[in-house]
């Protein structure tokens, strides 16, 4: 008895693990039509309606023209039309973090940070349409951004005229504890800046507010 009792132990322990081993599924929304979607799941394509599950469990509670609200295993997610994949593990950050950043001897608002987990100096600009960093810096960083964008250019101004540039999806950008996934950036032709601009494609996602050269950066 007590060994068909350790037999039975064992097989639920072995089970158990097997169970935790299961890799997540990595999810992504590839196309929306109408009232259908189209997911990625590992790499398998699925057309969805909302209420209706993948084999692989996920759910499709509701999407409009950019995004699709999606559980597994009770737990809510969103992806989003045209970014990477996301496990269906991802739990969006947790609200109330705030980062507060001083205002140097040069007027400018600068603080460490990373990109995609590699440590950077931004210079935070409220009045940059996104994130930015030349070519130099996107080649340190590992981002192969030529194919990244697809090869696709276009043109910016800079302090020296024109340049081109290529649009790229971060994706991690963080401050401190802020942190937001596939940031919009342009990697701009030319040699390392000081700093990475950090522009509204990041910005936008949080409460900005500056008072007495202090800036804060507060999450939603």
């Amino acid at each position: 008895m007590r060994s068909a009792l350790l037999s039975l132990l064992l097989l639920l322990w072995a089970c158990g693990l097997q169970a935790s081993a299961r890799e997540v599924p990595a999810v992504a929304l590839t196309a929306v039509l109408g009232d259908k979607v189209m997911l990625s799941v590992d790499g398998k394509n699925h057309m969805l309606s909302d209420g209706e599950r993948t084999p692989e469990g996920i759910l499709l509670l509701s999407h409009d023209g950019e995004r699709a609200q999606l559980q597994h295993d009770g737990e809510s997610f969103q992806v989003r039309l045209g970014e990477g994949a996301v496990r269906a593990s991802y739990k969006p950050k947790a609200t109330g973090s705030e980062l507060k950043v001083y205002r140097d001897r040069m007027g400018m608002f600068r603080t460490p940070g990373t990109i995609n987990g590699q440590l950077v100096s931004f210079m935070v600009d409220t009045g940059a349409t996104t994130v930015a960093m030349s070519a130099e810096t996107a080649s340190q960083l590992g981002i192969d951004f030529i194919q990244a964008s697809g090869g696709r250019q276009v043109g910016v101004s800079t302090a020296n005229g024109m340049a081109r540039a290529w649009p790229v999806t971060l994706d991690r950008v963080a401050v401190g504890a802020l942190e937001e996934h596939f940031v919009e950036a342009l990697v701009i032709e030319g040699r390392a800046m000081d700093d990475v601009l950090l522009g509204m494609s990041f910005l936008g996602r949080l409460d900005v507010s500056q008072n007495q050269g202090v800036m804060r950066l507060k999450s939603d």
